[in-house]
């Protein structure tokens, strides 16, 4: 009796009980989706990054899906950007769209928490998809994705040898060795709302 008039005036003057509270399910805001990448050159492993200025992302119960136009590739330097767009990316992803998806469950990650999970990416040269192992971490209302993969494991030699040999000039270093590497690191961040 006691638990319902407690109950009775929780909804009277609009008090919420955490018993009753329903847990806030994150959604993304898709304007505030930042995408890196970094790759590397030289025996000394020297980085070089950039991003995509153009990126659209879906969220639904089941997938966040990220759609990457790897056409607006964006390195900082417009002769490499030329160079990454015909020898790489038009080799990596011949239709221009790259698409990462990893599971919603994410969406349940408290502050401060984060998860191993697999990251789906679609749009690859064979046609197919590959999975690759990513992290998702919240901090706030931030969510940061971080993931790294060797082409050469995803079946994406052609991009990685093309893209060597349209450099093997600039990727010698001091040694006097020309190197590209075949990992590349990716990262994207977004904030989310309702959560």
């Amino acid at each position: 009796m006691k638990s319902i008039a407690l109950l009775a005036l929780a909804l009277t003057v609009g008090i919420s009980l955490p018993a009753f509270a329903k847990p806030a399910i994150c959604q993304l805001n898709s304007e505030s989706v930042k995408t890196t990448w970094t790759a590397f050159k030289t025996t000394a492993k020297t980085a070089v990054s950039g991003t995509f200025r153009k990126a659209e992302l879906a969220q639904n119960m089941k997938t966040w899906t990220l759609k990457i136009d790897a056409t607006s590739v964006d390195s900082g330097n417009p002769a490499r950007d030329t160079t990454l767009k015909g020898f790489f990316f038009g080799i990596f992803v011949p239709k221009g769209t790259l698409t990462a998806t990893l599971s919603a469950s994410v969406a349940k990650l408290a502050d401060g928490k984060g998860v191993d999970i697999p990251l789906k990416l679609s749009g690859l040269a064979d046609g197919g998809s590959r999975e690759i192992p990513a992290r998702v971490e919240r901090k706030g209302n931030v969510f940061t994705l971080t993931g790294k993969f060797d082409l050469l494991e995803i079946g994406q030699k052609a991009a990685w040898e093309k893209i060597h040999q349209s450099c093997e000039v600039l990727h010698k270093g001091p040694d006097g060795v020309s190197k590209t590497w075949s990992e590349v690191e990716i990262s994207a961040t977004a904030e989310a709302k309702g959560c």
